[in-house]
């Protein structure tokens, strides 16, 4: 009998074919090496083929069975491990939308106060990086950022009840739980910070 890890990762999944290149890699490039379960639902999209291409285990269930409880708690089991992490792959999907909304409006506004500075990110990760060039190493990072841009962002966001990393770049992590609602409120702190150093 072979020991599971002591961590697990299930994928709930139905029709899930196109997220799964984006999910499955980086939890198998974790140095956690943690073991790998998809639930499938009956898709029709090749789901559970593409799962096993990316090495995962799979687990196809007849979609009248799926019960959220009840099929988490049966992947739990099947894996065995101390510590089981159940995902969604279209989450992925959600956090690039959402990222991919922020990077444009901050750009919008950049570009609207002519502002020494440009957005970038990936994933659920981005930033604005108040320089006029791009930075492409550390000594860049050093000596082209505008240091007190941005603190004074940083200061501004806070005041408008958004708490940002402290850093030398503007940078965010958004999470599945983030919505437009909260993005607006982001880009129009963001705003009032560029209206007013600019004015």
């Amino acid at each position: 009998m072979s020991v599971s890890p002591a961590v697990g990762v299930v994928f709930m999944t139905h029709d899930s074919a196109r997220h799964l290149p984006r999910s499955i890699p980086p939890v198998r490039a974790s140095a956690l090496h943690p073991r790998i379960l998809v639930v499938d639902s009956s898709s029709r999209d090749g789901t559970p083929e593409i799962a096993r291409e990316l090495g995962a285990e799979t687990l196809v269930i007849p979609r009248h069975m799926f019960n959220h409880g009840a099929t988490r708690e049966m992947a739990r089991r099947q894996l065995g491990g101390t510590v089981v992490v159940m995902m969604t792959p279209d989450a992925y999907a959600h956090l690039d939308a959402l990222n991919e909304h922020l990077l444009e409006g901050c750009q919008m506004v950049i570009s609207k106060y002519s502002f020494p500075g440009y957005s970038v990110g990936i994933g659920s990760k981005g930033c604005v990086t108040f320089s006029p060039e791009p930075v492409r190493e550390y000594r860049d990072y050093v000596t082209k950022i505008h240091h007190d841009l941005s603190d004074l962002a940083w200061l501004y966001h806070m005041n408008h009840g958004i708490f940002m990393t402290p850093g030398q770049d503007e940078e965010w992590t958004l999470s599945v739980a983030h919505t437009d609602e909260h993005l607006a409120r982001y880009l129009d702190a963001f705003e009032t910070f560029a209206r007013d150093v600019t004015e």
